[in-house]
């Protein structure tokens, strides 16, 4: 009976936070990891000593061990994987809708907590980073929370207040280092009200301010060697915003989408037209006892100065326009919103508005952005689980991004480790001879496209072959063969065989294998005029065929098609005969090409080759 009261008292927020639940959930390991959640995995692991983690991290991040150190706890706990560190992302994304609805209902009304937590379940912006291996919804969390706690402060000025907002606001610095800027515009709130404050009061306010002053102190003691990092810190790749920086960052926060940033903004203009008419003294009391007016102060303090700082640091010193280091902004946007809607007072017009916000949200994530099954970030798992699948002879991969491929493709420490430079280094420390000429596989993306200089593709093609060049989204590799690897001599009948091909794969017992369309060309032979049989000995994988079609090959003599085989998904060591006559003693080479590769619900049409023989009939 308890629960079945609470549930019909609290249903509508029950069912919010379900659909939040299923947005934040589904498919949450779909996208790879990108570079910033790689170095979460890395720095995370659960086997590496906690000393190295935390010199890791004072080395590689620019944000305090907190988060880290909770994620490093789960792996250690649970699995260590992508799904661990995302899964702790949708469940505080998840808590921060819940305490959205408590802010809401604290700052304003029940009402104004629904309509919050709705907008904050369906949002694009806090879904993306609830299914992202990084801080910044935790950092979304705290701030939401601190917030809460602060107007509770407000409120009540108690002891156990104080420790309490303090304890919170240490937490929101110790998500991340730009939580530092929202602590601060709270404490100049703070500041304000205490001026304004009566002077009985006065003492005892500035002692619960020294209260939470110093719980915030000590709560934040394990970030001063980050901060102090940070003060000096160069990105090096970020530049200050455009004249339309700002406005294109509230648009990825609303969703991006014209008819609901039009919609947002008219219920913004009517919350500030309700704001501007109010009459309200400028009295401690007045303000606090005024919803509408208090509601203007808190934002007001959430927005000015989280903006104002950032900027004037981005012209000053280092830019730090960045959208999701205004994270924190879009509880403070939808609240905004979600008070202007309740001012609405006619609740048809109120209803028909949130039907209208929720059905479009979700429509623009399910359908027009195919959030769930569109990849849109940097591809590293599959092009790396690639270079795995083809790198039989476990040839050296190089990458400007060495350091983190290396966790995909070193995991079990039986590969070479990734080498991390730049191509163009690569191929210069090679021209010097500082690095040997060996095969070697080139991974690179992340909005880094493939670029040379003539000169440097010229010595590349002076001494390798490139054998494979694959493409995923936002990233690619290439394998470059070594020529020397290739046998050039021309040969006679009786010296033919498969490893006499190039360029081609082999597995472990040195049989040809083809992974996608491609061509192999053997070395040059001199034959007699007179028939002869190419034997190939191969077959088709998987082995079901693949829409009712196996492997499909074509055979030619220097460019002149001579037969086509489709070869048999049955590992039998089936002979393959292709018949042929020269009418004249020539020299020749063999090329055979693979052209019907196909990858369909799971299974990839491949070719397998044994061997190849060339016999003459008469």
């Amino acid at each position: 009976m308890k629960y079945f009261r609470f549930f019909t008292k609290n249903y509508l927020l029950i069912i919010i936070l379900f659909l939040a639940a299923v947005l934040r959930i589904y498919h949450i390991d779909f996208q790879s990891i990108w570079l910033d959640e790689i170095h979460t995995l890395i720095e995370t692991n659960p086997e590496m000593s906690f000393t190295q983690f935390k010199e890791l991290i004072l080395l590689r991040e620019g944000m305090g061990h907190f988060y880290f150190l909770i994620i490093r706890t789960l792996n250690d706990v649970f699995i260590y994987s992508t799904y661990t560190a995302r899964m702790f992302s949708a469940v505080v994304g998840i808590a921060s809708i819940y305490y959205f609805y408590k802010l809401g209902k604290t700052v304003f009304n029940k009402e104004v907590g629904l309509i919050a937590a709705t907008l904050l379940c369906v949002n694009s912006f806090a879904i993306y980073y609830s299914q992202e291996a990084r801080p910044y919804i935790l950092l979304m969390f705290f701030t939401i929370v601190s917030f809460e706690r602060l107007i509770i402060f407000i409120k009540n000025q108690s002891i156990k207040n104080a420790i309490i907002y303090g304890l919170i606001t240490g937490l929101v610095f110790n998500a991340h280092t730009v939580g530092l800027i929202v602590v601060f515009s709270q404490y100049i709130l703070l500041l304000f009200l205490f001026i304004l404050i009566s002077k009985e009061n006065k003492v005892s306010f500035f002692k619960n301010g020294l209260i939470i002053f110093i719980t915030a102190l000590i709560v934040s003691i394990p970030m001063f060697q980050m901060l102090k990092k940070m003060t000096g810190y160069k990105s090096g790749w970020l530049q200050n915003p455009g004249p339309d920086g700002f406005s294109m960052i509230f648009r990825q926060f609303l969703g991006n989408t014209e008819l609901l940033y039009f919609i947002f903004t008219l219920i913004i203009i009517y919350y500030l037209f309700n704001v501007f008419k109010t009459k309200c003294k400028l009295n401690y009391d007045e303000l606090i006892s005024n919803k509408l007016i208090f509601s203007a102060l808190i934002l007001f303090s959430w927005f000015f100065i989280p903006i104002l700082l950032p900027i004037i640091k981005s012209y000053v010193s280092e830019p730090m326009i960045l959208h999701r280091y205004f994270i924190t902004l879009v509880p403070a946007l939808l609240l905004t919103i979600s008070i202007g809607m309740n001012l609405i007072k006619t609740t048809l017009v109120k209803g028909l508005l949130i039907i209208i916000i929720v059905s479009f949200a979700l429509v623009d994530i399910v359908f027009v952005k195919d959030y769930y099954n569109k990849i849109t970030k940097t591809d590293f798992r599959e092009i790396t689980n690639t270079i795995l699948k083809r790198n039989i002879n476990k040839d050296k991969v190089v990458s400007s991004f060495g350091w983190l491929m290396s966790y995909f493709l070193n995991q079990d420490r039986t590969n070479r480790p990734t080498i991390e430079l730049p191509l163009e280094a690569f191929v210069n420390s090679m021209r010097t001879n500082e690095i040997p000429l060996e095969s070697f596989w080139y991974l690179d993306g992340n909005y880094r496209p493939y670029s040379l200089t003539p000169e440097d593709e010229q010595f590349l093609n002076e001494h390798f072959i490139v054998d494979a060049s694959i493409e995923c989204y936002d990233t690619w590799t290439k394998h470059y063969k070594l020529k020397e690897e290739f046998v050039s001599q021309t040969l006679s009948i009786d010296d033919f065989g498969i490893k006499y091909f190039s360029p081609f794969l082999k597995d472990s017992s040195g049989n040809m294998i083809f992974f996608e369309n491609g061509e192999v060309i053997s070395n040059q032979l001199n034959l007699e005029k007179g028939n002869y049989s190419l034997v190939i000995n191969g077959n088709s994988m998987p082995e079901k065929p693949i829409d009712g079609e196996n492997a499909h090959l074509v055979i030619k003599i220097n460019e002149k098609i001579i037969g086509e085989l489709n070869l048999s998904e049955n590992k039998t060591n089936q002979e393959n005969k292709i018949n042929f006559k020269l009418e004249s003693n020539q020299q020749i080479k063999f090329h055979l090409l693979f052209d019907n590769d196909l990858s369909k619900d799971g299974q990839d049409r491949n070719v397998v080759i044994y061997n190849i023989k060339l016999k003459k009939t008469n």
